[in-house]
């Protein structure tokens, strides 16, 4: 080969691409592929070099012959490369020179396959500040001889030869020589006066012969640019020479079509439209580079493709034959579809060079009692390798303590108020200790919540109900009760609420008390409320000084008006729950005797323990940006130890009306429980006196008229109360009031006066975080029969029923075989005496 494509070229490159290409073209299989584990961390330091190998590595490259030129070429995405050892080497014109003291993002060198592989295991990697992710080393090797595009696996030669272009598309694809003879013909007099070949067929003329021009096992043709990337390789590749390409519009003006090689008769370019730009043509993606006003087919004869001078990669249009321009071509070897007698041995590494991760950055710190709360972002490059741990520093960089977790916040305890923290955040991974953020101050302090505001005072029967606002500032920590006093502050006593209104109870009828509320976080009790005055109710006349319960005014038949509508809800992005608050999955019952529900009028209710107005069996469409909750994931947060499975059943939770993705699970064919990405939120099941009632086919809850019903549930504001409803008209079933983990395990009776059928279970209640939850299962309501089906494995029903009636069976068979045996021998005897 001559006159090898020149210039200079810094591509990043594809290997992966390469590499598939490659692979399917072997014959001559290189060495089996050695993963190479790059044995030091590699951080990214711009000031000095790391070696990456030593000798005792496994071999880069094999498959090539001892004496076989190796064109090898390394690259790295980020940072840059050095050989400290080129014996034996040399430089490839056109790519960036790996010797003295350069680096270069990409390098390469021809050689034997022995020193190769010698230099290679001197490569040295300098990091680079600015990357993102990990860099990735590539190593591909190839036969030397022509421009290698690792992208597609092609080779490209440059024939500086002055040709017509038909002339230069019958030598790009053919080697001419006399006959007899090995030489090839390169006189480009002769070839452009068509003395040896005819240049419409290619075919040679007598005393001259044509074989297939082949490098490496890969026929030629004139080169085509598919893609704006080949289009550069062989523009950088050519310089600023100008040189033919394998378009034409020969068949049909203005259809410029590709003559040879793989894309042969495939239209890229056609009247109309766009210039430097990629269209789709006959259902495929065709790039054209068209300089402006080209192709312009000046005198109706211009049909030749060539790629201007200059190195712009730009396109022109020329007359193709041997009367009008000549020019060099370039050669690109590729084509499979004119079989060669051998295929490339190539071999390709690529190895990722993991570091250390950058600096996280610190989004504020907000100050404690005796601690600071970090707020962070994780660095933008975690160099190749997941995060392991965050390790803080609270004395700007001296001594690092782990965190113990991945992601943000960090909260940093046993600090001291009133006293300022330096703190510096770093990230670990696999590699080791990735660069620390810059410091940020911080100052714990115990701070106690703002006094909240006394709005109305409601007087009754030995009691007072306390509306009440929040405090404009909780603190540094969340509320966690409300405090009140009925002596102007002299005394106090903890409500157990976080809500408004406070119930205060066992006071003295006619009696005017001076009522204070103060707000309590973890750092203390807060300011207090002004005194507000307010007098219970007066005894009823006639009555003794017992207080008597009012009898509470019934509810009012509604008038009939259409029912609303159920809502699909689906919000595009919910708000996800305060990890603080994130129920804990369902356990065991532990508790005998629940809870019993308390009776309420619904207009009595606040606003959100009222009913939310849905159709569990219209389940909101999936919101596809919402992480997807499989069953499998279900199941995994179930902590019942017995069968469990998920049902075909729907479910629906809603925070502050945004639909959560739930499931419906099954427990022992006894319990339904309703199941979010943070664990259970919900479990009901029926009972006959104390036997469970087991869940009808369709895997509902049956709940029979008059029995009692128990439900469990966890996730919820400690302290506070929840409401239970039964659709379609919501129907209250009670109110109930969580513990101080937030959870509850109640029992309610099923009213006559709800209709049989299928119907909707509703909780409502408050979350930790202050949000609204709602959550929502199907259950059928059947009539008490006085036969209730009691819970049992449905397998062993029926096996208990078949052994009843092999039972029964074998009964007959006995009674046939002994009774009947003596009735037959009676009437026998009886015949023979009747006889005799």
């Amino acid at each position: 080969m001559e006159n090898i494509i020149k210039s200079t070229w810094a591509k990043r490159i594809s290997p992966v691409l390469a590499s598939i290409l490659l692979l399917s073209f072997f014959t001559i299989p290189a060495n089996a592929a050695t993963s190479i584990t790059i044995p030091v961390p590699v951080n990214t330091n711009t000031s000095s070099l790391t070696t990456l190998f030593s000798n005792t590595d496994p071999n880069f490259i094999g498959g090539f012959g001892d004496s076989t030129p190796v064109l090898v070429i390394a690259s790295v995405t980020t940072g840059t490369l050095q050989l400290a050892t080129t014996t034996g080497l040399t430089a490839v014109t056109g790519y960036q020179s790996p010797v003295g003291n350069s680096r270069a993002l990409e390098i390469a060198f021809t050689g034997t396959q022995s020193d190769a592989n010698t230099a290679l295991k001197t490569l040295k990697y300098m990091g680079d500040s600015a990357r993102t992710g990990a860099a990735t080393l590539t190593i591909t090797s190839a036969v030397s001889g022509g421009a290698y595009n690792t992208t597609n696996g092609h080779y490209y030669e440059f024939k500086n030869l002055s040709l017509a272009w038909d002339i230069s598309r019958c030598v790009a694809k053919y080697v001419y020589t006399t006959s007899g003879s090995a030489t090839e013909i390169v006189n480009t007099t002769t070839l452009n006066n068509e003395t040896i070949f005819t240049k419409s067929t290619c075919e040679p003329k007598s005393g001259y012969a044509k074989t297939i021009r082949t490098f490496n096992g890969l026929a030629g043709y004139l080169a085509t640019a598919t893609t704006a990337a080949e289009n550069t390789f062989i523009t950088d590749k050519a310089g600023t020479a100008a040189g033919w390409l394998g378009g034409t519009d020969q068949a049909s003006d203005q259809v410029w079509k590709w003559i040879d090689g793989p894309e042969a008769g495939q239209t890229f370019w056609t009247t109309g439209l766009t210039r430097r730009t990629t269209h789709t043509i006959d259902g495929y993606s065709q790039f054209n580079n068209w300089n402006d006003g080209e192709p312009n087919g000046t005198g109706g004869y211009e049909d030749a493709l060539q790629i201007l001078s200059g190195g712009t990669g730009a396109w022109n249009d020329l007359t193709h034959n041997s009367s009008g321009t000549s020019l060099p071509f370039i050669i690109e070897y590729g084509s499979t579809i004119e079989s060669a007698t051998t295929a490339p041995a190539e071999a390709n590494r690529t190895l990722t060079i993991i570091s250390a991760p950058i600096a996280p950055t610190i989004s504020s710190i907000t100050a404690g009692n005796t601690q600071l709360t970090v707020n962070f972002s994780a660095p933008a490059d975690l160099g190749g390798s997941a995060i392991s741990d965050y390790e803080y520093s609270t004395n700007n960089g001296s001594t690092w303590t782990s965190s113990g977790t991945t992601t943000s916040p960090i909260t940093i305890t046993g600090l001291t108020n009133a006293t300022a923290y330096q703190i510096k955040l770093r990230a670990i991974n696999t590699t080791g200790t990735g660069t620390a953020s810059s410091a940020t101050s911080g100052t714990p302090v115990a701070t106690v919540p703002s006094a909240p505001t006394i709005t109305s005072i409601t007087p009754g029967t030995g009691q007072l109900s306390v509306a009440f606002t929040a405090p404009t500032s909780s603190g540094t920590s969340a509320i966690n009760d409300y405090e009140y006093s009925t002596n102007n502050g002299s005394t106090w006593t903890s409500s157990g609420s976080i809500i408004s209104p406070i119930t205060i109870t066992g006071l003295t009828n006619a009696t005017t008390y001076q009522v204070k509320l103060r707000a309590k976080n973890t750092s203390g009790s807060g300011n207090s409320s002004a005194a507000t005055s307010a007098t219970t109710n007066a005894v009823a006349s006639g009555g003794d000084s017992t207080p008597t319960t009012p009898t509470p005014t019934p509810t009012p038949t509604p008038t009939t008006k259409a029912k609303p509508k159920p809502k699909n809800i689906v919000i595009d992005n919910p708000v996800t729950p305060d990890p603080t608050a994130n129920p804990a999955p369902l356990g065991p019952v532990t508790i005998n005797k629940p809870t019993p529900l308390l009776e309420r009028i619904i207009a009595d209710l606040s606003e959100f323990l009222r009913p939310v107005i849905t159709d569990v069996f219209v389940t909101p469409s999936p919101n596809p940006s919402l992480p997807i909750f499989t069953d499998e994931d279900a199941l995994k947060l179930i902590t019942n130890a017995g069968d469990k499975k998920i049902g075909n059943a729907p479910s629906l939770v809603l925070f502050n009306n945004q639909y959560q993705p739930s499931k419906l699970a099954l427990l022992d064919n006894e319990s339904a429980q309703v199941v979010t990405v943070t664990g259970g939120v919900l479990n009901i099941e029926a009972r006959e006196n104390d036997k469970q009632i087991a869940l009808n086919p369709q895997g509902r809850v049956e709940l029979v008229q008059s029995n009692s019903i128990d439900a469990r549930g966890s996730g919820l504001a400690p302290n506070t109360e929840f409401a239970v409803y039964i659709f379609s008209e919501p129907t209250l079933l009670g109110i109930g009031k969580t513990n101080a983990k937030g959870e509850f395990f109640v029992s309610f009776a099923v009213k006559k006066k709800i209709p049989l059928g299928d119907h909707t279970l509703q909780v409502n209640g408050l979350l930790a975080d202050g949000r609204t939850s709602s959550v929502s299962m199907p259950v059928s309501l059947i009539e008490n029969t006085g036969n209730v089906l009691v819970s049992e494995n449905p397998v062993t029903r029926a096996t208990n029923a078949l052994y009843f009636f092999i039972a029964i069976f074998a009964i007959l068979i006995l009674i046939l075989l002994f009774g009947g045996s003596r009735l037959i021998l009676a009437a026998i005897r009886r015949r023979n005496e009747e006889e005799n």
